[in-house]
């Protein structure tokens, strides 16, 4: 009988604990090889990355996570192979050169993802593919309607779900298949040489990754990244464990609007958004903690917005490409344009709104920003700037350490108006919450909110200077 051999192509499933579909990998086939690609935005992507693709605190949290992943898939004897470039591409050259069976990959969320595997799948016909819900609370199968007709609001969604048992099946990793055998690490494909990178280095050193050509990424070490946000599967449990074992999770709600505070909220979101940590490890951590301290709303308030999560996750699998949509996934298309000079002024943290220049320059030095700040600027460049939603979005994905596609852009539909708010959009007045979140001004003052601002009409529509 003929070894199949195996490619597991990791990407939102960073880690070896509570992963099925690794458990399945190592079921079906008797050698495999572990792969991450750093995927290149698409060309209609590339229009809205005004500031890039992916900032310097993603990216060392990023390298630090997949440093920890190949540690640990080195105790299995497997090599975790990072590479850079177009996807398809180099899924399609890969596979062929290693003439791979079947191919494992968790079950993706975002369109361009999803497009990538169907050119793959297109180009390879003959491959076999198994994808398994590893992102997710609960699987297709067992939610209580069909995708098509998922619950149009939140609140409804969570009445379906409500009464259904969590799946909390965790079981452990015992053994990977073995490596592919004569497997040479400098493989010539066509018109560009993939070679094996230099080891990853945990994120405070420059990391080698295979491109077209081999390129080093400049070191990322961040100064003012909180300190509870370092990469990896090992950080993200210590965090987990290390939060219940406080009496944090009894006052949830009460503190989770707190512009900042290492307490004030979870913080479970850098590691769930790369799958480094599950949902479904943080939902048995937290009937644990229910059943050793007590429940009360604020911990029911946890569980409450991981299920935003989970909605926002079958809200993107079934809109799709209308994620991106400027009108989103209604009819209407919103009031508003691109004005080049407003929107750097939103990023650069100088518009006329001390609180929300605060906001914007810990979003860039970190890497991070509170729930209660995200919604506060996000409603800033829609209504009082007049921003196109997407570019704000655009913006949040390149540099969020936390970013997740189907939660970034299903909240910033939401804050628009072309989501899935039944009272179509938000918009937050900016003096009252700055009343409300920070009236002794000392968050504005740390980061500088109130330093630089600029007049609002200070261009004209095509950016001349006002006199």
């Amino acid at each position: 009988m003929m070894k199949q051999r195996g490619l597991y192509w990791f990407t939102h499933d960073l880690r070896l604990d509570d992963n099925p579909l690794l458990l399945e990998c190592a079921r079906r086939v008797q050698e495999m090889t572990c792969l991450y690609i750093h995927r290149e935005p698409e060309l209609e992507e590339r229009h809205f990355f005004v500031y890039g693709s992916k900032g310097l605190a993603r990216r060392q949290f990023e390298q630090q996570t997949l440093f920890e992943l190949e540690q640990q898939l080195g105790q299995y004897d497997q090599v975790l192979h990072v590479l850079e470039g177009d996807s398809t591409t180099i899924l399609v050259r890969w596979l062929q050169a290693l003439a791979i069976d079947v191919v494992f990959v968790s079950r993706q969320v975002g369109w361009y993802e999803k497009q990538t595997i169907a050119k793959v799948k297109e180009a390879l016909p003959s491959l076999q593919w198994v994808m398994t819900d590893t992102y997710t609370v609960f699987a297709e199968p067992e939610l209580p309607f069909q995708l098509t007709h998922l619950p149009a609001s939140f609140s409804r969604f969570q009445r379906a779900v409500d009464q259904l048992d969590i799946p909390l099946d965790i079981k452990p990793l015992d053994r990977l298949p073995k490596p592919i055998s004569q497997f040479s690490y400098d493989m010539q494909f066509g018109d560009f040489s993939c070679s094996s990178p230099e080891p990853l280095t945990n994120g405070n050193d420059s990391m080698e990754v295979v491109q077209t050509e081999s390129v080093a990424l400049e070191n990322v070490a961040h100064s003012k990244q909180p300190n509870w946000f370092s990469g990896g599967a090992q950080a993200g449990l210590m965090h987990l464990h290390h939060y219940f074992s406080t009496s944090a999770p009894l006052t949830y709600k009460l503190t989770r609007n707190a512009l900042e505070g290492d307490n004030v909220s979870t913080h479970f979101s850098p590691w769930l958004a790369n799958g480094s940590l599950s949902v479904k490890r943080v939902l048995s951590e937290l009937l644990r903690f229910e059943s050793e301290r007590g429940e009360n709303e604020s911990t029911y308030w946890i569980g409450y917005e991981l299920l935003w999560r989970e909605y926002f996750q079958w809200y993107a699998r079934k809109f799709g490409s209308a994620l991106y949509r400027f009108r989103g996934i209604g009819e209407r298309q919103p009031l508003t344009s691109f004005y080049p000079m407003r929107f750097k002024m939103w990023v650069e943290g100088t518009t006329p709104y001390p609180l929300v220049n605060a906001c914007m320059n810990e979003l860039a030095a970190t890497g991070f920003l509170s729930n209660r700040g995200r919604q506060i600027v996000a409603s800033c460049l829609v209504n009082e700037l007049a921003v196109d939603w997407r570019y704000g979005a655009s913006y949040f994905q390149s540099v969020l350490v936390d970013h997740d596609v189907a939660s970034n852009w299903g909240n910033w539909q939401y804050i628009a108006g072309v989501g899935a708010d039944p009272r179509g959009g938000r918009h937050f007045d900016i003096a009252k919450q700055t009343e409300r979140y920070d009236p002794q001004q000392s968050y504005i003052n740390k980061w500088a909110g109130d330093k630089r601002l600029v007049p609002l009409n200070s261009v004209d529509i095509v950016d001349w200077p006002l006199v």
